[in-house]
């Protein structure tokens, strides 16, 4: 998280789009919800594709 308040530009270099709130729900990104749920989405199908 440090990288992404130090101003990094590049999202997926920035380990923010992991952060969930305590409800479950998706918020807060600065490129967008739904980039973040993308992000998500691949980082789950990469994992599942390595079990």
């Amino acid at each position: 998280m440090f990288g992404c308040r130090a101003g990094r530009r590049r999202g997926r270099r920035c380990l923010c789009h992991r952060a969930v709130r305590s409800h479950g729900k998706l918020a807060g990104y600065r490129w967008g919800i739904e980039r973040k749920a993308e992000l998500l989405k691949r980082e789950r199908e990469a994992l599942t594709a390595r079990r």
